[in-house]
């Protein structure tokens, strides 16, 4: 397998471990042609109503600092317009990209002992919906805030806030 769907595979593994702990199901799908890779599916009762919550995802990694910067506030990433375009248009399903940042070196990827299986990596989330489409040939640079860390707390609080709101 190239690293590139190693890669792919290791934002899969990550997603699905923070939603398996929150008891939200997560549906893959083989064939992303509008750019959803999963879709994230939860009953919760916020307010005391029943909502069934969905979030359409498509995933990204990457390990190259050429693909990504970290600054201050904010990591830049560059997209594929398909996928940037793809991801602004209006839904009802409230859809958002999943970027797992991985360390450099490939071997720092995965760490096994006999207490633990750690997954070294960070990934951050953005709701690009109802911007404007892009022009642009090959990438668009999209700027995600660092605070949109996407883990086993936040993950709870943004299946809610789409059911409640219909938006992330």
């Amino acid at each position: 397998m190239d690293s590139e769907k190693i890669k792919e595979e290791m934002s899969m593994c990550y997603l699905q471990a923070i939603a398996a702990v929150n008891g939200i199901a997560l549906e893959r799908y083989h064939h992303d042609d509008d750019s959803t890779d999963v879709t994230l599916n939860k009953i919760v009762f916020p307010d005391g109503m029943e909502y069934n919550s969905q979030i359409r995802v498509q995933l990204k990694s990457t390990s190259s600092p050429s693909q990504y910067a970290i600054k201050e506030d904010e990591i830049t990433y560059k997209l594929k317009v398909k996928n940037y375009n793809d991801l602004c248009m209006p839904s009802v399903m409230p859809s958002m990209l999943a970027l797992l940042i991985l360390p450099e070196n490939e071997h720092e990827w995965v760490a096994w002992d006999i207490n633990e299986l750690l997954l070294r990596g960070q990934m951050y989330w953005i709701c690009l919906q109802d911007n404007e489409k892009s022009g642009n040939e090959n990438t668009v640079s999209i700027k995600i805030p660092k605070n949109h860390i996407l883990n086993n707390m936040t993950i709870n609080n943004l299946i809610e806030k789409a059911a409640k709101e219909g938006t992330l």
